[in-house]
């Protein structure tokens, strides 16, 4: 056990001093970032799709494929086995995040055939893995703030945990549709998933790296 998770504090929990913590801010940020995921699409999608001569019904059904997918993953994730490291579970669904949005636009940047297919793919890949990135984030933040403080403050500790979280996914569906409509028309729908794809690598390697990536998985795969 590495002296972060063993120090007990009892001073009084504070939003800025969970907030201070590598493992506490980046799930908080993980649960936000996959709701503006979802809020950058949803007003940009409908009108990518009219590039390909589909009818209002057809965009309909096109939008119920990540609707779909996202609840098979909510089922999917709220039933991982315990051992799994609930840190190593938002990295690695960050990463998988950054590919299904490489196949949602597709990709410019990979040089990608502008497919109605691989957007599809695309689409079953991202709903099936965002909710991976905002389920196991609060019990992330609850597991590691608990650890940090006495008991008696608990409630205290689960509430601001709650809070930041639910601020997060606030603050990601507000501006997502903005990041969405704004790079769709600066550049174009397949550039703005490109720009989304490497923002969740990137926020995938930076949180390997400042959250003890390695000793997460470690502890994932150890029986």
């Amino acid at each position: 056990m590495s002296s972060e998770d063993s120090t007990i504090s009892y001073e009084k929990a504070t939003y800025s001093k969970l907030l201070s913590q590598p493992r506490f801010i980046f799930a908080a940020l993980s649960s936000g970032l996959s709701y503006l995921g979802f809020g950058m699409i949803e007003p940009i999608l409908a009108e990518r799709l009219t590039d390909f001569k589909l009818s209002q019904v057809q965009i309909g059904l096109f939008f119920a494929i990540a609707c779909t997918n996202y609840t098979l993953g909510c089922l999917v994730a709220a039933c991982l086995p315990k051992r799994i490291e609930k840190r190593a579970i938002l990295m690695t669904a960050s990463l998988m995040t950054s590919i299904a949005f490489l196949f949602a636009g597709p990709s410019t940047v990979l040089n990608f055939a502008d497919s109605l297919t691989l957007m599809i793919i695309g689409n079953v890949l991202f709903g099936f893995f965002l909710p991976f990135m905002f389920i196991a984030a609060l019990p992330e933040m609850t597991d590691f703030a608990l650890a940090q403080y006495d008991a008696s403050q608990k409630q205290r500790v689960n509430n601001l945990s709650s809070g930041a979280m639910t601020g997060f996914l606030g603050l990601g569906q507000t501006l997502g549709p903005i990041f969405g409509t704004c790079f769709s028309v600066l550049l174009n729908f397949r550039w703005t998933t490109d720009i989304f794809a490497m923002i969740c690598l990137v926020f995938g390697i930076v949180y390997f790296l400042l959250a003890d990536g390695v000793g997460a998985f470690k502890k994932s795969c150890s029986p």
